[in-house]
């Protein structure tokens, strides 16, 4: 019997590449045995994982296993080796130790032996003689965002020579394509730069459009192979004032999901190994958030480097402040030499708009001049420069210093800037001019189809409108990203046009148009793709935009559209939250919103449901009654039993069982015979409910009713709720053997329907099945690997499940002691749900996996 070790096992993960015969496989399995090595998974000519106690008795086993497969005549096997804690790994932060070791032998070539990062520091000190390690460099495993250092292990006389890596020292970046131009801002950059090196938080301070972001960009890709982990953008543009700062850069790195955690935590936990260069842009607005959160990021995350870009700085000891001031221009320089950086970004801006553009001595002197009447500001030369496709630069000049009455002013700060966008807004027809300043209630950026229903105000897109977007794009009034296939309006654009739409009276028109518009995009997206991964990123996308139309909605004379986009966003909502938020605004818009008796009763059914999953339950019992009220008065029978039953699910959630129950069954005496299919779901959850309260005749009796109704409606769904549930009566009358029969047959169905809640839960139901007949070894691997699965998977524990699962761990605590306790549930920790599956529906004392 080989007992595995509490706390530290070497991984050992064998890609065997050809025909090996069961002879080598045996003698292999034979080593390992021999060696203390306890057999996780044998895929008979595919793969073989192993743990071992001790680092030297892993190196003699791979040694063991390349002479073995070595004077077969096929290539040699790809092993990798890794090591670590045999603890539960409740965060994706790192993949466990096991899932390293195979990671590693998928990518090592033929022959050739890989160490993980943990492996390299345990290997060093202990290798035995003809053993040495040679470093490849860093490499990403599983979807990191940070490196690790991998090395390969030689052992003589086995071959040390192999191609290099995929991924080795591949610096990854969300910054996107370079610049193409980048002009001025040495001396900044240097000093940035510098600062970089002395401290941890630098912020580069200034005016906005004098160039914050575009310098600490270009300073991001000019550090880019300075990090390990690279330099990685989040930009809190498009975040509203007080948004969630922690949010924001899990959503901009990519960062994977973490359902049991605070976005705080999920940053904190996924960045503490990264070592890596993180661009914070257009931080003003966040200021209080941020002086919140940094402090745990700086504590948390040791080497992240953090490069902020806002209107003022942070205010933290040790903070490192850059101002960025608008360029000098010289009134003496000679147009001969080097022209001052203000005029050579006008230039190189210019010819962007038009390639044969080349000014003459007398034109730069111009240019000269207009970059000084706008105060040398980089954004202002820019959408000046724009300008010079079709115009002279005298023409341009002209237009800075016309008459004062058509200048637009804004804040004292932004006058400059507003002339050099009135200048390009003056080019343009009056179409446009009414296109561009529509666009102004747009919060973020956006898509195309939203782009010109926000230009149009909602009308139907045409092809002139089409042309209108390019038009105003090639002004630089509206930025195109490329890569996100995004439109938007930079900050003081964005004033600008909503300035125009002001003084024209026309904000709350548009912006009433605009949401009508989201409204049908959103039903047009649904039709066009239904509710999948591919609706949702679109959705996703378009949040600021959609959440500011709900707002204006709700604050206008005529909110009856709110309720129409919260109803279009439920799904949305439903999934991927804000719940609370999303509450509100439902709350509000049903309070305002006209519709008919219908909808509305489907609204409150809907806000009860964001209700009970904010953890509002009070909120959610008094929707789904006002649900309910309004079914009545319409005579809709089904409605009615819907809502009581949505009711019960959220009372039982609440830890109100007893009136669950009583709720499922007036829901029941209303239904009648209708709606067969809602009768036997809601007699199947009431059979469960009743377990729970240990009313068991009854309980037997419910579900004797909803078995009967499934055998004519054939839903293999209920099916496996309905068996799951008669596992748990079988459970409680101590009939064990009825009970796994049951539970297996669940399992079966569960695995048939793809539900992993339902899996999962039943699966570790079955655990309280091998704590029944005492045999806890196997309770505590399948709770430990339904525990990890409910957290990889994103899912819920039901309420019920969670009560006796922690009974089930003081009882197998109690019975094995919590060391060993613990170093079995890591077990369990490490198999695959289908070996959980298997282990589940195993005869007691012949368990597949680690014999303890």
């Amino acid at each position: 019997m080989v007992r595995v070790p509490g706390m530290i096992a070497v991984f050992v993960s064998i890609r065997l590449n050809g025909p090996i015969t069961d002879v080598v496989l045996a003698t292999l399995e034979a080593g390992a045995k021999k060696d203390a090595g306890c057999i996780i998974e044998c895929s008979q000519f595919v793969s073989l994982a192993i743990a071992f106690p001790r680092m030297t008795t892993a190196l003699g086993f791979v040694k063991h296993v390349l002479e073995r497969v070595s004077g077969q005549g096929i290539e040699g096997p790809a092993i990798g080796v890794e090591c670590g804690e045999v603890i539960q790994d409740l965060t994706p932060r790192r993949q466990l130790s096991r899932e390293i070791s195979a990671e590693l032998a998928e990518r090592a070539h033929p022959g050739q032996v890989l160490l993980g990062p943990a492996a390299r520091q345990v290997a060093r000190p202990c290798l035995p003689r003809g053993f040495g390690m040679m470093d490849l460099g860093d490499i990403r495993l599983g979807n990191s965002i940070s490196a690790d250092r991998v090395c390969q292990l030689n052992i003589a006389p086995f071959p040390s020579s192999f191609p290099d890596l995929e991924g080795i020292s591949d610096v990854s970046t969300n910054f996107g394509e370079i610049p193409t131009y980048f002009v001025g801002r040495d001396d900044e950059a240097k000093r940035i730069r510098r600062a970089l090196v002395e401290s941890r938080l630098v912020t580069v301070t200034g005016p906005a459009g004098v160039g914050k972001t575009a310098l600490a960009y270009w300073v991001g890709f000019d550090l880019m192979d300075a990090y390990r982990d690279g330099a990685w953008r989040v930009d809190f543009a498009s975040i509203p004032r007080g948004g969630s700062v922690p949010t924001a850069i899990a959503a901009d790195l990519g960062l994977a999901s973490m359902p049991l955690h605070s976005a705080s935590e999920r940053v904190q936990i996924q960045l503490c190994t990264m070592k890596g260069l993180i661009l914070l842009d257009n931080c003003e607005h966040v200021l209080p958030e941020l002086r919140e959160f940094l402090p745990k990021v700086l504590f948390t995350c040791p080497e992240v480097v953090l490069l902020l870009t806002s209107r003022e700085q942070v205010g933290f000891e040790g903070e490192q402040v850059i101002e960025l001031l608008p360029f000098d221009i010289p009134k003496d320089w000679d147009e001969e030499g080097q022209l001052p950086a203000a005029v050579r970004l006008f230039v190189s801006r210019a010819k962007q708009s038009d390639p044969e553009f080349s000014p003459s001595p007398s034109e730069l002197r111009t240019i000269g001049e207009i970059c000084r009447r706008v105060d040398g500001l980089p954004l202002a030369i820019e959408l000046a420069a724009a300008q010079a496709n079709g115009s002279a630069v005298s023409e341009i000049l002209a237009r800075l210093t016309g008459d004062a009455k058509t200048a637009v002013q804004g804040t004292s700060r932004h006058r400059t800037l507003d002339r050099a966008i009135e200048g390009s807004y003056s080019l343009l027809s009056p179409k446009e001019q009414q296109f561009f300043r529509n666009m102004g209630v747009l919060a973020g950026p956006t898509c195309r189809a939203l782009a010109i229903a926000a230009g149009t105000a909602g009308r139907k897109p045409s092809e002139d409108a089409e042309k209108l977007l390019q038009r105003i794009v090639q002004t630089s009034l509206v930025q195109f990203d490329a890569e996100r296939k995004a439109y938007r309006l930079l900050a003081p654009v964005k004033e600008f046009a909503l300035a125009q739409l002001n003084r024209a009276n026309e904000t709350e028109s548009v912006r009433l148009k605009f949401a009508r518009a989201a409204v049908q995009w959103l039903k047009d997206t649904r039709a066009a793709t239904s509710i999948d991964a591919i609706w949702f990123a679109r959705v996703a996308r378009e949040q600021p935009n959609l959440a500011a139309s709900i707002e204006s909605l709700l604050e206008s004379s005529t909110a009856g559209v709110s309720l129409e986009m919260c109803m279009e966003l439920f799904d949305f909502w439903l999934v991927k939250g804000p719940y609370g938020q999303a509450h509100t605004w439902f709350n509000l818009a049903l309070e305002k919103g006209k519709r008919t008796a219908d909808d509305v009763a489907l609204a409150y059914n809907e806000l009860g449901l964001l209700a009970g999953i904010a953890g509002r339950y009070e909120e959610a019992e008094k929707a789904f009654l006002q649900s309910l009220r309004l079914r009545k008065k319409s005579g809709d029978k089904r409605g009615q039993a819907a809502a009581l039953s949505n009711l019960a699910i959220h009372l039982r959630n609440a830890g109100r069982l007893k009136e669950a129950s009583d709720q499922l069954r007036k829901g029941l005496e209303i239904l009648g015979s209708e709606n067969p299919s809602l009768r036997m779901t809601m007699m199947g959850n009431l059979a469960t409910f009743l377990v729970e309260l240990e009313e068991l005749e009854e309980a037997r009796d419910w579900l004797d009713r909803s078995m009967t109704d499934n055998e004519l409606l054939q839903d293999v769904w209920q099916h496996a709720c309905n068996l799951g549930c008669l596992g748990l009566y079988e459970l409680a009358k101590n009939n064990t053997g009825a009970a796994q029969t049951a539970l297996s047959k669940s399992l079966e169905s569960y695995r048939a329907v793809g539900d992993m809640q339902g899996l999962l839960a039943t699966l570790e139901i079955s655990a309280f099945i091998f704590l029944r007949i005492g045999d806890c070894e196997t309770a505590a691997r399948l709770i430990g690997g339904t525990d990890k699965h409910f957290l990889l998977v994103g899912v819920g524990r039901p309420p019920g499940d969670a009560s006796r699962r922690n009974e089930a761990l003081t009882v197998i605590e109690n019975s094995l002691g919590k060391e060993q306790a613990e170093a079995l549930y890591a077990l369990g920790a490490m198999m695959t749900v289908d070996e959980i599956y298997d282990l589940a529906r195993s005869d007691p004392g012949e368990s597949p996996g680690f014999s303890i």
